[in-house]
């Protein structure tokens, strides 16, 4: 029996762009990629390398990706393919509240940009994406939450036929 109750949000993650990446204080001159993480335990995904880009790298890879209820952040990092194997440039941490909650339309599509920080916490750069929780269509969910002041799981409106009521949660 399908309750309608999920345990995680699916998100539509578009990894766009890079600025001003630096490895070792040397500008990026080329294999630029990033890697997507949703939790520390999750696997990760990986954009396409950008061969040509330099510091200012161009992906726009986009991503379907599991995020769940307990996590609180989408890990980016972003790093470069090198001779001697990945070089390390800069990662952020994305909160949650920054594409889930609020007073937007479900379904609306936050373009976002962040600064790297490289490994000692300095900026070394700035990743641009774009995040949208999506409905699920198969099965009628709706993952996105409009207002931050009501906790409410999403109901399956093809199988529930009964009134559904939330209480405000603080």
């Amino acid at each position: 029996m399908n309750t309608g109750a999920t345990s995680h949000h699916v998100l539509e993650i578009t990894v766009i762009s890079g600025e001003d990446l630096f490895v070792s204080r040397r500008r990026v001159k080329r294999n630029a990629f990033v890697v997507l993480r949703t939790d520390r335990n999750s696997s990760s995904q990986r954009t396409k390398i950008d061969k040509d880009g330099g510091s200012y790298p161009l992906w726009n890879d986009k991503f379907n990706m599991n995020f769940p209820m307990h996590a609180r952040h989408i890990n980016i990092e972003v790093q470069c393919k090198t001779a001697s194997g990945n070089s390390f440039i800069g990662s952020v941490n994305i909160p949650k509240t920054d594409f889930l909650g609020g007073y937007v339309p479900h379904g609306y599509l936050h373009f976002l940009s962040y600064r790297l920080r490289d490994r000692r916490g300095k900026r070394n750069g700035i990743i641009n994406i774009s995040v949208r929780v999506k409905r699920d269509e198969k099965v009628g969910l709706d993952y996105g939450f409009s207002n931050p002041c009501s906790s409410v799981m999403p109901v399956d409106y093809k199988v529930s036929t009964s009134i559904v009521m939330g209480v405000p949660i603080n």
